[in-house]
């Protein structure tokens, strides 16, 4: 897994606090890859709204992105805007993915972004 990008697109159902020993789900999956760049991304929508265009009320749906890595954070958000969406890029996992993790603030907004 050396260098190459994961995305975690997942969020913790019935897995507690406690289980992740205070760490965000997406560094757990990213020890299961070692040496990966690890992405935490398309997973704050419903699937019903990732499979509709990401073109919605004159702007585009936002996807969230956050990983440790800032190329790969960067690619991913070129990838998720060639895809349609308005991307926000939010830093680093420890910050922006628990934003957009199980439980965070941001998880199942449909924000749009116009212009």
């Amino acid at each position: 897994w050396s260098g190459k990008v994961v995305v975690d697109a997942m969020n913790t159902y019935g897995i507690t606090p406690e289980e992740l020993k205070g760490q965000a789900s997406t560094d757990v999956v990213a020890a299961a890859f070692p040496g990966s760049k690890v992405v935490k991304t398309l997973n704050q929508l419903p699937a019903k709204l990732l499979a509709q265009d990401p073109a919605a009320n004159g702007g585009r749906r936002v996807m969230f992105v956050s990983s440790n890595d800032e190329g790969a954070q960067a690619s991913m958000a070129k990838l998720v805007g060639d895809l349609g969406f308005a991307p926000v890029m939010l830093g680093k996992v420890s910050k922006g993915g628990m934003l957009i993790g199980m439980g965070g603030p941001l998880i199942l907004q449909n924000l749009i972004k116009q212009g």
